[in-house]
């Protein structure tokens, strides 16, 4: 295998997530010549096969009205995409495989969906005598006497004789909790019971059905049960796909809709420890952000010229006098990644201990040819980052490592958050353990305590994920450098000229579809740190391990932009920002 796949190239992640994304739907629509019926109370319309199943079973007492329009959701219960439409009631999903069958159209686990968003674990209620006439051995619960006539009355048109057992299952679903008195979400209190597609609540002698597909699709302040079954979902496929040995978390943090935590494995597996807010991570390229500000506060203090060229610090590089620091911090420099050489890396895995110099890691950077004509393009390198750190340094007469203290982790309070002595292989308690796969031989090793020095000052600091969901909106706002500088930051370089999309590189810093931030890969660590200005919404992912096949996209990755299109499909981006 080729070992310039051992750690990820950038500018192939860029790429690939544009390649992803342009072929992911974000909503499905209704084809032209189907027909729909328009509901102006919620301006929305249902169309098509949708329409015809609506109105053969039940059409507004049973469903409802519509309350979304018809899009492409990935199915909590499946972890499968589906095109769905919500309506007051249920949710209705079309299944391809099973067009020219009554079971085209399947209804959603919208009982099972909300008492599980509510943290109610049904499984383990008290079960019912078997005795019970109406009793379900599936779920060991019996339908309450006082709905069985409501449930046995009603069901799915399945062609079947009057009412069949079956077409109340599948309208239904079995009883998942025995009744009870419970408050419904209006305030009435009443005698209640659920089932796998329903809430049953008796006011007087009427039983009438719970508006679940309103409450779950309800966002009034919060990220609603829909959108974070979804990322439930989302974290799942994606852990089981790429077959994670560790450990997941991943946050999302939106202002005036809450926050969201997916929490999957383990960060150690000799314990069986968790992820917690406070589990100390090593972060990787998420250090060009840090570094990236740096510079930045440096050019606004007269000390660095983004049009400078690197032959006033770096002597026997290839165009020296072409390449300038603002080419250097967007990933336009054509220098070469040493990242990418096979002789690095083994290198590195023959003595992962080894503290390499930044002159080192340069030599392998210098060594190899140009990509390109300086400016002309995007490619990341890791290359452009150990010179700026180098260019830091010369300037102030100071090291990287205190002034990001200085400068950054200090005013900003991120206590957890480190740049580790060279020497210093440990990473601060409780900290996540590391599971790296030598891409040569395929063995899986513990990298914890690898030295960091191979990422220097373009991959090296510390950090938890309470400190990067602060670092998220600092940096994407911008919050330590003035409103004109921010702004060059946000002037990107295209990841690919040619797609008419918004992807890029700035002065250290990514855009990824209206998402700020960066992405970080090394050793036994996946890393996405990212935040959208308009939403004031990070995304935080963190993986504790690399074991994933290096031909393709990095797990962190894949999370993070699954999310990430989920939230702009929910919340769309100002036109602006398109």
């Amino acid at each position: 295998m080729n070992s310039s796949r051992r750690v990820t190239s950038r500018s192939v992640v860029l790429v690939a997530l544009m390649l992803a994304a342009l072929a992911m739907p974000l909503t499905a629509t209704a084809q032209a010549d189907q027909p729909c019926e328009a509901f102006p109370e919620t301006t929305l319309e249902i169309c098509g096969l949708f329409l015809s199943y609506w109105e053969t079973n039940g059409g507004l007492p049973v469903f409802g009205l519509p309350l979304t329009a018809e899009f492409s959701e990935l199915s909590a219960d499946t972890l499968t995409p589906h095109d769905v439409q919500y309506y007051e009631r249920e949710r209705f999903e079309h299944h391809p495989e099973n067009d020219g069958t009554p079971y085209a159209i399947l209804l959603g686990r919208l009982g099972v969906n909300v008492l599980d968003a509510g943290g109610i674990e049904w499984m383990t209620l008290p079960k019912a005598d078997s005795t019970d006439p109406h009793y379900t051995a599936a779920t060991g619960q019996a339908i309450a006497p006082e709905f069985w006539a409501y449930w046995s009355g009603h069901g799915l048109d399945l062609g079947d004789a009057g009412v069949s057992f079956r077409e109340s299952l599948a309208l239904f679903g079995y009883p998942v909790t025995p009744a009870q008195v419970e408050t419904n979400p209006d305030g009435d209190t009443v005698l209640t019971q659920w089932f796998e597609r329903a809430r049953f609540e008796l006011h007087g002698d009427e039983v009438l059905l719970g508006r679940l597909s309103a409450e779950v699709n309800d966002d009034e302040g919060h990220l609603s049960i829909r959108v974070q079954a979804e990322m439930d979902a989302i974290l799942r496929k994606n852990f089981d796909a790429y077959e994670l040995p560790t450990g997941a978390f991943v946050s999302v943090t939106a202002e005036g809709l809450g926050e969201w935590v997916g929490n999957l494995g383990v960060a150690d597996p000799a314990t069986g420890a968790v992820y917690t807010d406070q589990t100390h991570h090593r972060i990787a390229s998420v250090t060009k952000t840090f570094n990236g500000t740096l510079v930045l506060q440096l050019v606004e203090q007269g000390l660095v010229d983004l049009d400078t060229t690197v032959d006033m610090w770096f002597e026997g590089v290839t165009y020296g006098d072409r390449i300038t620091v603002r080419m250097l911090l967007n990933m336009s420099s054509g220098i070469a990644n040493y990242t990418e050489n096979d002789d690095f890396w083994h290198q590195h895995l023959a003595d992962p201990e080894r503290i390499w110099t930044p002159e080192e890691l340069l030599a392998y950077g210098f060594g190899a040819p140009p990509l390109f004509e300086p400016g002309a393009r995007y490619y990341y390198s890791n290359t452009n980052y150990i010179m700026l750190g180098l260019i830091i340094e010369a300037v102030t007469g100071q090291d990287v490592r205190s002034l990001m203290q200085e400068r950054i982790f200090n005013p900003l309070g991120l206590t957890h958050t480190s740049f580790p002595a060279d020497d210093d292989t440990s990473l601060p308690e409780p900290y996540a353990v590391g599971i790296t796969r030598n891409v040569f031989t395929g063995e899986l090793f513990d990298a914890t305590n690898w030295n960091p020095t191979l990422g220097g000052a373009a991959g090296q600091i510390i950090s938890t994920q309470a400190d990067m969901r602060v670092w998220a909106r600092v940096v994407a706002m911008g919050e330590l450098l003035s409103p004109e500088m921010q702004a060059e930051r946000l002037t990107v370089v295209p990841a690919n000229p040619d797609l008419d999309i918004d992807v890029g590189y700035g002065l250290g810093i990514e855009r990824i579809f209206g998402w700020l931030g960066h992405g970080g890969h090394t050793d036994g660590y996946n890393t996405i740190v990212s935040y959208r200005p308009d939403l004031q919404a990070a995304i935080v992912v963190f993986l504790n391990s690399d074991t994933f096949p290096y031909d393709v996209q990095p797990p962190a990755t894949q999370i993070f932009l699954d999310i990430a299109l989920l939230l702009n499909r929910e919340y769309p981006l100002p036109p602006a920002s398109n």
